[in-house]
């Protein structure tokens, strides 16, 4: 009994002896590192080793391609001074280059055949033709837009009603600021499919529209003369630039004008800004003048 308790204690010491321990964690790293999962075209092993280091070089690559990408935009705008959206372009270019070229490095070091895209292909395809046809679609649309879209980033846009500034161009979306907070994020393929309104560059002369209805019978002079008074003295507002008051239409209820002036437009939340200012001193205007602003009427006449 004694015999058989010693033998126990012996083979509990041999179990949790350090150097036991320490032996068996290494090769059982070893043995999961050099875990064989298959072999390429020459009979090289594919192994969990080789994949592990093909993603963390992956990783790294885009960093660096990121970093790089940033790096030559600087020296670009130091020596040749182009304009923000040339250098976006040419960004997001080297960006898309450098992963492209990180990709076949990784998969290089992995062992795994660029042929295997061959045989990727087809499935690929039905892939895009199931469920990737959009994705496919915005990237190729973004490429377009950048190089000759209908706005470059710094525009004030308005797409499907949507009015903001692009202050980026992605792969799958164009984001565009419309408040302080706030971003839209639009799909490159709207730029090329849809109506656009392209306002210009912030601090360029961009023409804003005031409508405002004057009953029939008013003095036309008078009221076209207080329109055009009105923009004055509001901040932004170029005054320098003539402003323009045209007689649009013969409404229900009475006469639709309608002023246009120059501004200077530095955030998207100055184009409405602005017009309330001016509607404001419209309606002080036309009720020290007696200038009518007529309420919605139906005349109906008895025969």
């Amino acid at each position: 009994m004694f015999q058989e308790f010693s033998d126990i204690k012996n083979n509990i010491k041999d179990v949790v002896d350090p150097r036991n321990v320490k032996k068996e964690i290494t090769s059982s790293w070893s043995d999961f590192w050099n875990f064989e999962l298959t072999t390429d075209e020459t009979g090289a092993k594919v192994t969990v080793g080789l994949i592990v280091i093909a993603v963390l070089c992956f990783l790294v690559g885009i960093v660096i391609s990121k970093w790089f990408s940033k790096k030559l935009v600087k020296t670009f705008q130091k020596r040749f001074q182009l304009a923000p959206s040339t250098l976006h372009i040419w960004s997001s270019l080297t960006f898309y280059v450098s992963c492209v070229l990180v990709t076949v490095v990784a998969l290089k070091i992995a062992h795994v055949p660029l042929t295997i895209f061959t045989f990727m292909g087809g499935a690929l395809l039905l892939g895009v033709g199931f469920g990737s046809k959009n994705l496919a679609n915005n990237f190729i649309s973004g490429v377009i837009f950048m190089f000759e879209g209908p706005a470059k980033m710094g525009d004030f846009v308005e797409v499907d009603g949507i009015f903001g500034r692009v202050v980026d161009v992605g792969m799958r979306a164009t984001h565009v600021e419309i408040g302080m907070t706030r971003r839209a994020i639009i799909p490159n393929s709207n730029f090329l499919e849809k109506n656009i309104i392209n306002w210009g560059r912030a601090g360029s002369p961009v023409y804003l529209t005031v409508s405002v209805s004057v009953d029939y019978g008013s003095d036309l002079v008078k009221a076209e003369k207080l329109l055009l008074d009105a923009p004055m003295g509001i901040a932004q507002v170029m005054e320098t630039l003539p402003f323009r008051v045209l007689m649009k239409n013969f409404g229900d209820s009475g006469i639709q004008l309608d002023l246009s002036f120059p501004v200077q437009l530095n955030v998207p939340g100055d184009r409405d800004f602005i017009a309330s200012e001016v509607r404001k001193k419209i309606e002080k205007a036309f009720r020290e003048e007696k200038v009518s602003i007529p309420y919605p009427q139906l005349v109906l006449r008895k025969e």
